[in-house]
């Protein structure tokens, strides 16, 4: 990251201006309106306004691509986006395999305590039967 004098390390050098990081949504929506046309900013309008409200985690895999195809197809150069939606695809894919792995090991550890309730009943029941039968045989 380049720093100017009298800058802040946490400001950003986007299209040759340096910006604090409350002013890029701001100077990058004004750039987004400066350069595209009308019809292009009312569907990205459209876009953003669907999905803004969405949690990311709630986007599924399909829509991550057919959101990447739609904004190739407006013309946006976004090899970062396609790199970034392959790092959120293989992180899901483990997050999956690690929810089954969990859910195996709470299924083994239900029937381990199922067992040890079982092995205590009937250590119970055998203490029971013996004392019936040394009341019975007094």
């Amino acid at each position: 990251m380049q720093v100017a004098l009298g800058r802040a390390a946490s400001d950003e050098f986007r299209s040759g201006i340096y910006k604090s990081p409350s002013q890029v949504p701001i100077i990058d929506g004004i750039y987004l309106e400066a350069y595209l046309p009308p019809k292009k900013l009312l569907q990205r309008e459209r876009y953003s306004q669907s999905t803004r409200n969405k949690p990311s985690h709630d986007h599924s895999e399909t829509e991550l691509s057919n959101a990447h195809g739609e904004v190739i197809e407006q013309g946006f150069k976004l090899e970062w986006l396609k790199l970034k939606l392959d790092e959120v695809s293989l992180r899901r894919k483990k997050l999956d395999v690690d929810v089954l792995q969990l859910d195996e090991r709470v299924k083994n550890i239900e029937l381990m305590r199922l067992y040890f309730k079982l092995d205590c009943l009937k250590t119970n029941l055998e203490e029971v039967s013996l004392e019936r039968k040394k009341s019975d045989d007094a």
